[in-house]
């Protein structure tokens, strides 16, 4: 079974434990470890919390809007084709020149005669999970402008189930 030690700290409710002592007292409940890793999300470092502030229809394209976003420092104007983007809504953005984790550089671009400022990220360009309906929603606990690489480290820890 494996366990993120980032959830069992909420559970707790304290992240003052380190996670070696969280492991240590694994162990001594009884639980075989079988391995610890880290997961390392150093690309998604470029990558910020931003909030939605406006949407407008996109004057050549029906199935693309351009929304006006902030980071809380800046203002960026991108395209997007997501059917899942709404006005107040947190999500993933990545600015020109970033690097998306499969290697694809982010440019200025001009879609359908509007400039784009970067891109606004489903999890699966991100590479978190394999979901690309939409594009990440992040809820409340995400501070505009920060990096997403501050939430998504973790480590994780894989027990081995007791035999009843």
């Amino acid at each position: 079974m494996k366990l993120s030690l980032q959830w069992i700290k909420e559970l707790l409710g304290n992240n003052n434990f380190s996670d070696e002592e969280i492991i240590s007292n694994i162990e001594k409940l009884g639980y075989e470890i079988e391995n610890v890793s880290k997961q390392n999300y150093d690309i998604l470092s470029k990558i910020k919390v931003v909030k939605v502030l406006a949407i407008k229809k996109h004057p050549n394209a029906d199935k693309l809007v351009i929304c006006t976003i902030t980071d809380g420092k800046n203002n960026y104007e991108v395209v997007c084709g997501a059917p899942n983007v709404y006005e107040g809504m947190l999500t993933a953005y990545i600015g020109v020149g970033g690097i998306l984790p499969d290697g694809t550089k982010v440019e200025q671009k001009k879609i359908r005669g509007v400039i784009s400022d970067g891109m606004l990220c489903s999890a699966k360009e991100l590479g978190l999970y394999d979901d690309h309906t939409g594009i990440l929603e992040l809820n409340d606990k995400f501070v505009l402008g920060e990096p997403l690489n501050k939430y998504f480290c973790d480590t994780i820890v894989e027990i081995s189930t007791p035999a009843n």
